[in-house]
């Protein structure tokens, strides 16, 4: 049987388009004269391929640039491999679809298709969580006392390194168990949102807050809204804001230019979270905060509460802030309702521009929009509104900005590295201080090795809390539905293909192209994996080649030993402590040997 899933004259050329059937997730492609339906699943680690590109004839996964021929599907330099292919009809302008052709795919994606790991019965697995080994905790309180939340990652790393790579840990009455093994961390991230789900206790505080949006929601909810999302941050979309990105990166330029000016030590991290937020702001609701540029009561001071208070409050044993406050809690009362009127005005103004044009002109951002769908499909409430606004400016901002931190420290005491990037700089941005377009970004190959080594050493989203929405097993062991399950995503990372140390900061090993970036390539997950690959991924990496290229091109750098030591603390997400520099201007690199750049393909940007 066939069944009509979409039209001729609406199908656009070289462009992936998302078709659900039947709950099965596929993508359309017209090429030339062919239109073709595969498995929108990408067999590598499961991420979307219509929200990937087509580009020279092959659909072109946007995690790890997996290329499939747009015509038989067929992974270009893998033979072997390559996607389902749905049969279809042409009558007349409908495109029609065998459905039981799709129906065998899901029937087998929930059977051959799904991972060696959790494929079986629970009845007969091998082991229970309570078979795992783990640290002895106390009656009723578990192992809850032995957990500082603020380090919570040295307290999971510690565990690791004393019961291995997956092990139990029990939160009062609560087991819960602790993953470190690459290929049990892909398979939880690729068998989303069916098997595994963020924590339950997300959602739970962002629904307290009044901010449900992409980042907390689940199933269906998730579904519909990751569609306005990465649509909203797809590559059309940067590439027609990057003018405005360059103008922020100058004003970053300004501001670190007066502080080297005024001989000042500069806590990168609170610009950087400017910047990036600015950045968000301006993408994705056309709304210059011009934070760079400001100084005082900004939108920061605000944020700046919600990450921790969040991060403390889905960890928490015991919801004790539904019966009291302490004054933190307070704190974060005033900031949710601070951003709530900036986030306010901000919807207000998208609002009152359509309703100026009438509603007739292409929604230019994320919020505009979801007004629109408010307004046809009645689908978006006020609260989704604001939560995907909420979840954009908070997830924008700290794990960027965060990231970036880490790699001026790690420049700041490798000096012989920064001076390489700023000789690439010379040589690739020309008579520029700052990006001059988007494809010159893709000749800063050394500035992408550098990036890579930061987030290998330090990824941000180093514990990722999920939860099993159903009853799997995992390596043998009957895992029941409603467990929580971290995931210990730096740990991997931190040992070579050999299983030997590898804790030094090296971008060489991004261009030597070996057995050991291959490793690498293959364990890191700065930006997640499979279906909810962060759909911001690429205006982060943008943003940070954006600003470490200007760095290297303007300054010179130096760390400031005034103060404590540099630390982190984890906040949800690994956030570095006491980062100071000191900028200063550097002379411009004219003359002399020219630089001799690695090729464009020696590094593949964020793993």
């Amino acid at each position: 049987m066939f069944i009509k899933v979409s039209h001729v004259s609406g199908l656009e050329q070289n462009k992936p388009t998302h078709i659900e059937v039947e709950g099965v997730d596929l993508v359309l492609l017209g090429t030339g004269s062919k239109i073709s339906l595969f498995e929108s699943r990408c067999p590598h680690q499961g991420a979307f391929l219509h929200e990937g590109a087509v580009r020279n004839g092959a659909l072109v996964c946007r995690a790890h640039g997996w290329a499939f021929d747009a015509d038989t599907g067929v992974c270009r330099g893998k033979q072997s491999t390559a996607l389902a292919s749905i049969p279809l009809r042409i009558e007349g302008d409908d495109i029609l679809a065998d459905s039981e052709a799709v129906r065998a795919l899901a029937d087998r994606r929930k059977t051959e298709g799904r991972s060696s790991e959790t494929a079986g019965s629970v009845i007969h697995a091998q082991r229970t969580v309570d078979d795992l080994p783990g640290p002895v905790g106390l009656p009723v309180l578990g192992n809850a006392h032995q957990i500082n939340l603020e380090q919570l990652h040295v307290t999971m790393e510690n565990w690791h390194e004393q019961y291995g790579s997956f092990f139990k840990f029990r939160i009062l009455r609560q087991n819960a168990i602790a993953v470190a093994h690459p290929h049990l961390i892909r398979m939880v991230l690729r068998e989303r949102p069916h098997n595994f789900r963020r924590i339950s206790s997300i959602e739970s505080v962002f629904q307290e807050m009044h901010a449900q949006g992409l980042f907390s929601v689940e199933k269906e909810e998730w579904r519909y809204q990751r569609r306005i999302v990465a649509q909203a941050l797809n590559a059309r979309q940067i590439r027609l804001f990057f003018p405005k990105m360059q103008q922020i990166t100058e004003r970053l330029m300004r501001r670190w230019s007066r502080a080297s000016e005024e001989g000042r030590v500069v806590d990168v991290q609170e610009d950087l979270m400017r910047y990036t937020v600015d950045v968000t702001s301006n993408l994705s609701f056309n709304y210059d905060m011009n934070t760079v540029e400001k100084e005082g009561d900004v939108i920061q001071d605000h944020l700046e509460h919600v990450f921790p208070m969040i991060s403390r409050r889905v960890n928490s044993a015991v919801p004790y802030w539904r019966y009291f406050k302490f004054q933190r809690d307070r704190d974060l009362d005033k900031a949710l309702v601070a951003l709530k009127d900036i986030i306010d005005d901000i919807i207000d103004k998208s609002r009152e521009r359509l309703k100026q044009n009438g509603g007739n002109v292409e929604a230019g951002n994320l919020v505009e929009a979801m007004l629109q769908l408010q307004e046809t499909e009645g689908a978006i409430t006020n609260d989704a509104i604001f939560g995907n606004v909420f979840s954009l400016l908070i997830a924008g901002e700290d794990t960027t900005a965060n990231t970036m931190v880490w790699i001026l420290h790690f420049l700041s005491s490798r000096l012989e590295v920064f001076k390489r990037m700023q000789e690439e700089a010379d040589e690739v941005l020309g008579e520029s201080d700052v990006l001059p377009d988007m494809e010159t970004a893709n000749r800063l190959v050394y500035h992408d090795a550098v990036i890579n080594e930061a987030l290998r050493l330090k990824p941000v989203a180093s514990i990722w809390p999920m939860e099993a929405c159903s009853d799997v097993v995992m390596d043998g062991v009957a895992v029941p539905a409603g467990t929580p399950v971290f995931l210990l995503t730096r740990i991997p990372t931190l040992v070579d293909e050999n299983g030997t140390p590898a804790p030094e900061f090296d971008p060489e090993r991004w261009l030597r192209r070996d057995a050991s970036t291959t490793h690498f390539d293959n364990v890191m997950v700065p930006f997640g994996a499979g279906p909810r690959l962060c759909p911001g991924r690429s205006l982060s990496l943008l943003e940070i080649r954006a600003v470490m290229s200007m760095v290297s091109r303007r300054f010179e750098l130096e760390l400031s030993t005034d103060g404590p030591p540099v630390g982190e603390r984890f906040a949800f997400t690994l956030i570095p402590t006491n980062v100071r520099l000191r900028f200063k201007e550097r002379i411009k690199y004219r003359s002399g040997p020219r630089f001799s750049a690695p090729t464009a393909e020696s590094v593949r940007l964020g793993a």
